[in-house]
């Protein structure tokens, strides 16, 4: 398998493909393996957010996801006998929902769309070690020698990439148990709708997935909470233990008929598996042309559905700064930004979403009681709707660069919405407000006009979606930008 690439990718999840896609859009010659024999048939990640749709759109990808996942508009908040509720449709975005859609089906999408640029996933294929010299790397694998330009990790919570780049991967354990079922439940619940249950013993979420009646179960039983230990070594993911034992599918629905306060039937178990969380982040994303990005860099609490998409997102990110300087478009400094951006960001998710599950995993009776108070006044005021719905969706995420809203602009004789007008672009775009004629021309740019009311100003949008810089006349900023 001796072969020269500009791009080597280690591990093909979604982040990895996501990666893949990319370069091909760019035209960078790209190799993409992965230890494993086939791709994950199981549904494990199944939030994609409305962020990440949007990356999609950019892609060229987004009608096959919504096609094949089913959008999610509420969370029903219960708690015994109270209910409230929060409205996803109050997110900014063309995609004001989550979209559940099993992660093996993600990955087919991606994997589909890579063949389509003339790339397939090679495994399986495992790496063993990489060393730089004369500014490339050579990666040597079980199946050969790839000399390649840039290398990246995307090999998941145990990354070979990382351990070869000598960085830590530090955090914190939770001591609970946690459990999943993929299953099919008979009950008068919307199926486009979360059922989040918040009780004494633990915390029940369903998550409604395309097929019909069936669901993601993510809940807590009383006989696996606070059995581990901060001493023990337990690694992420699922649980393979003959002490812990799985839980039963009748014991999966007397705990979901007390909770829901009717009986309910559960059927169909395609997958029912005991999990445990650690929240770690890596202590650097890059070493020269080495990078890592998704669970490779950091591992998150499935609550709020992060994880999978900020890896994605990472990908988005590094892809096209890669391109631009390999195609020597841009300086190499620009790769310095991927760390700054991507790791400060990983940083805070990781806090937040630690915080997230600290809070759901509360056992103190008092404590749970001012919980479900305090989360139940909340979300009676909409601008706290708004802000949380905004969290989780990942449109106000700024890196520190601030994603870029929807517009009404007029394009190449055009008039629609800016992200529908920029789809499959990979250039900067300049959004231009009450400007006749563009105050830069430069072959990396595609100009916008925007069709409202404003002061004479301009935006530089990166590739990304994010803002580079915001100017007024006489533009000086603009003209000086450095890409």
């Amino acid at each position: 398998m001796n072969s020269v690439v500009d791009v080597l990718i280690i591990g093909a999840g979604p982040t990895g493909l996501t990666l893949a896609i990319e370069c091909a859009r760019y035209h960078l010659s790209c190799k993409i393996i992965d230890q494993s024999p086939v791709p994950t048939t199981y549904s494990k990640a199944t939030a994609i957010q409305a962020r990440t749709l949007e990356c999609f759109q950019r892609m060229g990808i987004h009608e096959r996801f919504l096609a094949a996942g089913i959008q999610l508009k509420r969370s029903n908040i219960h708690s015994g006998d109270k209910k409230t509720y929060l409205n996803l449709q109050q997110i900014q975005s063309p995609f004001p929902f989550v979209l559940s859609i099993e992660q093996s089906k993600t990955e087919q999408i991606l994997n589909d769309a890579l063949k389509e640029l003339g790339c397939s996933v090679e495994r399986p294929v495992r790496l063993i070690s990489y060393e730089e010299k004369e500014g490339f790397i050579f990666a040597h694998t079980d199946k050969g020698v790839v000399q390649t330009k840039y290398l990246i990790g995307c090999d998941g919570a145990h990354s070979t990439v990382r351990k070869a780049m000598g960085c830590t991967f530090k955090g914190k354990m939770f001591s609970d148990v946690f459990s999943l079922a993929d299953i099919k439940i008979a009950w008068d619940r919307p199926h486009n709708e979360v059922q989040i249950f918040l009780e004494a013993d633990g915390i029940l979420a369903a998550f409604p997935l395309p097929e019909k009646d069936r669901f993601r179960l993510v809940f807590q039983l009383k006989r696996l909470r606070g059995l581990l230990r901060p001493s023990q070594s337990i690694e992420h993911g699922i649980l393979q233990s003959k002490e812990i034992t799985e839980p039963t599918l009748p014991e999966i629905q007397q705990l979901l008929s007390n909770y829901a306060q009717e009986p309910v039937l559960v059927s169909d178990p395609r997958w029912i598996a005991n999990f445990h969380i650690n929240s770690r982040l890596s202590n650097g994303y890059r070493h020269n042309n080495v990078f890592l990005a998704g669970d490779a860099a950091h591992i998150h609490s499935p609550v709020g559905g992060q994880g999978m998409n900020t890896g994605i997102q990472d990908a988005f990110n590094l892809a096209w700064k890669i391109a631009y300087v390999h195609q020597q478009i841009s300086s190499p400094t620009l790769l310095n930004s991927y760390e700054e951006e991507r790791h400060s960001l990983g940083k805070k998710l990781l806090k937040a979403t630690e915080t997230a599950s600290t809070i759901a995993t509360l056992r103190s009776p008092i404590l749970l009681s001012l919980r479900n108070s305090l989360l139940f006044t909340l979300l009676s005021f909409d601008c706290i709707q708004r802000k949380i719905a905004a969290a989780i969706s990942e449109v106000d995420l700024s890196c520190p660069h601030k994603r870029v809203r929807n517009f009404t602009v007029f394009h190449d004789g055009k008039e629609g919405e800016y992200f529908t007008l920029s789809e499959k672009s990979k250039q900067f775009h300049l959004l231009l407000f009450n400007c006749a004629k563009p105050p830069l021309d430069h072959p990396c740019i595609a100009t916008y006009h925007v069709k409202e009311s404003s002061d004479p100003k301009a935006l530089l949008v990166r590739p990304d979606g994010y803002l580079a810089l915001e100017d007024r006349p006489p533009f000086k900023k603009l003209m000086s930008y450095q890409f």
